[in-house]
């Protein structure tokens, strides 16, 4: 390959005096580096035929309105537009572009491995246990009992989440708690209410029932309560039946029983697996210790101090096995009892034994 130029005076004026040439000669390497740049195959023959190349293509220009092709072949032509070379242009369509490297290669490995690590650490440690304690509420709310949630974890984010969680369940049961003393206790006596009375009744009814075991049963009522508050008035009359319960709620503890308010100033006690002496025992005892309280009943008919009236019913074990025994009727003979101890006298306990 040659370029020549004319040479002529500083002026350009006159004849050419000579001519400087350029030669560079075509190496191989040269040719790589075209096809290494060009991402093509590169060959080349020298023409010493003008005819053999006279259906050929000069190399001057892009092939954008050519057809596909995996093979071309290109005139190179000298300085004087005579045919100097035959380039040969093999295209290696399945040759990856430059683009997609050995380097950017691993880089997307590694973005794509960097990523796949990324989901396990948040689905582990973040999605995983948001499902978990999602699930682990639902669970909750379906059987109505909210518990703390007690997994760990790692993110702060989350730790907050479930701290807060566990402090508001705490709140709610402690809320739940006071609502149920609320919903079963007695404001003024604190014992339990007729409400509670019923629900524990049942199930204790329930269970001697089953179990063929005795079940008794005391209606309490205070002696000319009416006439107490007329002459104390209705505070000290709130004072007495206040002293009064704390009696009864002594003594349901000391033998495994409960004791509620049935009404305005009648309550009523309930003992299981006692025998009929011992319930026997403890009511007269129960009549004593009110007595022993020496509460001043000046407007009572029987007595100086306050005093009580006591209705027991008692089941025997062959009496629960009974069907035609209910808890509403032996509710109602404790209330025979208790009305035929306030019509013969007062201050005293009668039973009856079923």
């Amino acid at each position: 390959m040659f370029a020549s130029h004319v040479i002529q005076r500083t002026n350009k004026t006159g004849e050419p005096v000579g001519s400087i040439v350029f030669i560079k000669k075509v190496r191989k390497s040269q040719v790589a580096m075209m096809a290494e740049v060009a991402q093509v195959k590169l060959s080349y023959s020298i023409i010493n035929d003008d005819s053999a190349t006279q259906n050929l293509l000069v190399l001057n220009g892009g092939i954008q309105n050519e057809g596909i092709a995996t093979e071309r072949q290109r005139i190179l032509l000298d300085i004087n537009g005579n045919p100097l070379l035959t380039m040969n242009i093999e295209h290696h369509h399945q040759r990856l572009p430059v683009l997609f490297d050995l380097y950017l290669i691993i880089i997307l490995i590694m973005f794509f491995v960097a990523s796949l690590i990324g989901f396990f650490v948040v689905n582990r440690f973040f999605i995983t246990p948001l499902i978990n304690g999602a699930s682990a509420i639902n669970l909750m709310l379906l059987k109505n009992d909210l518990q703390p949630l007690h997994f760990k974890n790692q993110f702060l984010e989350m730790r907050v989440l479930i701290n807060g969680f566990n402090s508001l369940i705490k709140e709610v049961k402690k809320q739940n708690e006071q609502l149920e003393k609320i919903s079963k206790i007695d404001e003024l006596t604190q014992i339990y209410n007729r409400r509670a009375f019923e629900e524990i009744y049942t199930l204790q009814w329930h269970d001697a029932h089953n179990q063929k075991t005795t079940l008794g049963l005391m209606l309490i009522d205070v002696d000319y309560f009416k006439l107490y508050n007329d002459f104390y008035g209705h505070q000290e009359g709130d004072c007495a039946l206040q002293a009064l319960c704390r009696v009864l709620k002594e003594t349901a503890k000391s033998n495994n029983g409960i004791a509620a308010r049935y009404g305005g100033e009648e309550f009523i006690m309930l003992f299981n697996q006692l025998s009929f002496e011992q319930f026997e025992l403890i009511s007269q005892q129960l009549r004593k210790n009110v007595n022993a309280l020496k509460l001043p009943h000046k407007g009572s008919k029987v007595s100086d101090v306050l005093t009580i009236s006591v209705g027991c019913a008692f089941a025997t074990a062959k009496a629960m096995d009974n069907e035609s025994i209910t808890a509403k009727s032996l509710i109602k003979d404790a209330d025979v009892m208790l009305y035929e101890a306030k019509n013969t006298g007062r201050d005293r306990a009668l039973i009856k034994s079923i």
